[in-house]
């Protein structure tokens, strides 16, 4: 049995990096080379990134974390909170490393629709193995304990 829950362990971490990878190929080959700017703490960073091109996106993501981190600790599980960190280092590298990448197109709606489909495997890889990015979502599960009638399940 002992065996078994390693071998899930095992996939869930592989499911979060692969996340991590089709999230990160979102930005970098779609979103970002279009100048689109997507929701959460990965679009402020990209919007940072778009405002001043010395600033890595994967980067300024890990460090808008850190205190929406902090906080999440005061109020969640540190066990969740050290699953989103890893997947959040990992998820800065990934975008920073493959920045050397092309632009899939320049077509914004293109990009739009591409990019969204990624990130959106990337997320659902997330939470089928129950990792989180993080950043707005870890945000509201905060708040949700700070407002009863909103009810994010842990």
């Amino acid at each position: 049995m002992e065996k078994q829950k390693i071998v899930e362990e095992i996939k869930g971490y592989l499911g979060m990096a692969v996340g991590c990878l089709f999230y990160a190929l979102s930005i970098v080959l779609f979103l970002e080379p279009c100048g689109i700017v997507a929701g959460g703490v990965t679009g402020l960073s990209t919007l940072l990134h778009l405002l001043n091109e010395n600033i890595p996106i994967g980067l300024i993501t890990i460090a808008i974390n850190i205190p929406i981190f902090l906080l999440g600790l005061k109020y969640t599980d540190w066990k969740f909170i050290l699953r989103c960190l890893l997947t959040v280092v990992v998820l800065g590298l990934c975008t920073d490393i493959l920045a050397f990448l092309q632009a899939m197109t320049s077509e914004p709606l293109l990009a739009s629709l591409y990019g969204g489909v990624c990130q959106g495997i990337g997320i659902g890889l997330f939470i089928r193995f129950e990792f989180s990015s993080g950043g707005t979502e870890l945000l509201g599960r905060v708040v949700s304990k700070w407002v009863k009638i909103l009810n994010i399940p842990v």
